[in-house]
């Protein structure tokens, strides 16, 4: 029998030891994104009973800006030192001190823009509350270094803690300005506090101190920022993408318009950022690790894309289904406008379920610059969608956003496939089998709501909840077999196979 050589006994070891670390980030990835859903979606429903739509409203066009301004806050530096193969701590400290100056410079400017971003929406209340933010993204800045050298050694223990920590901070600070009657100004505090408290706790979890500006080395620098500008590039875009509906509709609409609106934009993403988040964060990191081996990265890919499809479609389509109930139950009466909203960006919200795939394998790649470019096309396309959709109000921005993102699916995928070594066909095949049971699911529950002899809003939602979970986990067993184990298997897993 042959025995390993040293070099293949450490790469065996190697890839245990990066299983039993991926499966364990894996678990409190989900344990910490469970707990801050829970006290997120808490925090919600308490502040979608304080606040009026108007004041949603005026935090959605706040963010349009205020969202561009923080994808400068990482310069993509995160994503650089998660895959930089051996980072030294000179250079580790040289990105930080560069990614601090930008914070700076930018928590500076946005003092200055404040007073011309109330001119632009027509609104004095603005101006004050875009400056207030910049104390946030001041210290959101500081934990990007630390928290992707947690990221990078899948410490997602550290990072849950941490996480959850600056939602119940954050939630904490809402809340109690809201009793206040602080309006607006509360969602601005539970931002900033969130940033900030985060960041306090990922740099302890680190326990990493930079070097001094001086003592730092700066040679690395061009090769990080030639990856990261590309990243920036592509996060500019992306947040565009999702911002044109709120700064096109602030402008021609007004706030009124725009509170609905992002109320069912914010639920209809719930699965993307709570579920969708827990598996790709692992995903990226797990994925970098093995980024040399085609075959395993691909089929990897694959499986992970199925998985966050399993779990979210269902999601997406069974609360269009149950929207009216949901609206009403949850929200309330006044915020019964949202509820067609939710169906009409059903089609959004299955796609962005899966498109931040494409940012995590463009990535890993290290093909940065076909990412920026796919950024870019999304951006413009939906900026005309937007623009055709506002003549019909607020329900015609979220059909056209939609139609956009149906659009762009295909291409955005096959590229990406083709650049891993695969085809489109390899995704769709155990992909769509999911989607016709997601959709199975809701048409029955649909049609149960047009027989179901229940008045109450309460019951009918459990009832109609129920159904449709009962109905998908059928379909599932029965038509998607291999996919229900696949998932199951990533749960357990980082999502590579033997890693």
């Amino acid at each position: 029998m042959t025995t390993p050589s040293a070099a293949e006994a450490d790469e065996i070891s190697g890839h245990a030891s990066l299983g039993r670390h991926a499966v364990s980030g894996a678990r409190w990835a989900a344990v910490g994104k469970g707990g801050q859903q829970i006290v997120q979606s808490a925090s919600a429903l308490v502040l979608a009973r304080l606040l009026t739509p108007d004041d949603f409203g005026l935090y959605g066009m706040l963010t349009v800006v205020l969202g561009l301004v923080l994808v400068f806050r990482d310069l993509g530096v995160g994503a650089y030192v998660v895959r930089w193969r051996d980072p030294d701590p000179d250079s580790l400290s040289g990105l930080f001190w560069v990614n601090t100056v930008v914070t700076l410079v930018l928590s500076l400017f946005m003092l200055a823009l404040s007073p011309l971003l109330g001119g632009l929406y027509r609104d004095s209340r603005i101006a004050p509350l875009f400056a207030a933010s910049s104390l946030g993204f001041l210290g959101a800045g500081l934990g990007i270094v630390p928290q992707a050298l947690l990221l990078r050694g899948l410490r997602y223990r550290s990072i849950a803690l941490a996480e959850f920590i600056g939602v119940v901070a954050g939630a904490a600070a809402a809340v109690i300005c809201a009793l206040a009657g602080l309006g607006a100004w509360s969602l601005v505090a539970q931002s900033a506090c969130l940033a900030i408290t985060t960041s306090a706790a990922v740099i302890i979890y680190a326990r990493w101190m930079p070097h001094l500006p001086w003592n730092a080395s700066y040679r690395g620098l061009r090769t990080a920022l030639g990856f990261s500008a590309n990243v920036v590039g592509y996060g500019v875009s992306n947040h565009l993408m999702q911002s044109w509906d709120y700064l096109v509709m602030g402008r021609v609409l007004g706030a009124s318009a725009v509170g609905p609106y992002a109320l069912a934009y914010k639920y209809i993403l719930y699965p993307l950022r709570n579920i969708g988040g827990v598996v790709y964060r692992v995903m990226y990191p797990a994925l970098a690790r093995v980024s040399d081996e085609t075959d395993r990265m691909l089929s990897a890919f694959i499986r992970v894309l199925t998985t966050v499809a399993v779990f979210t479609f269902p999601i997406v389509i069974g609360l269009a289904a149950v929207s009216n109930e949901f609206v009403e139950v949850a929200l309330g009466n006044k915020w019964m406008e949202a509820a067609p909203l939710i169906v009409a960006l059903t089609p959004l919200g299955l796609v962005q379920s899966l498109l931040p795939s494409i940012r995590e394998g463009y990535q890993v790649l290290g093909q940065t610059r076909q990412l920026m470019r796919f950024g870019v096309t999304y951006a413009l396309l939906t900026l005309v969608a937007v623009l055709i959709g506002v003549r019909d109000g607020a329900i015609g921005v979220a059909v056209a956003s939609s139609v956009a993102a149906t659009i762009m699916v295909v291409p955005a995928f096959s590229g990406l496939m083709n650049a891993m070594g695969g085809s489109l066909s390899d995704l769709s095949k155990p992909i769509l089998p999911v989607l016709l049971a997601a959709l199975g699911s809701g048409g029955a529950v649909l049609l149960a709501s047009r027989l179901l002899g229940v008045d109450s809003p309460v019951a009918r939602l459990v009832l109609l909840s129920l159904l449709g979970a009962g109905t998908y986990l059928l379909l599932l067993r029965v038509v998607c077999p291999v996919q229900r184990r696949d998932a199951l298997s990533v749960l357990r897993g980082p999502g590579v196979r033997g890693a």
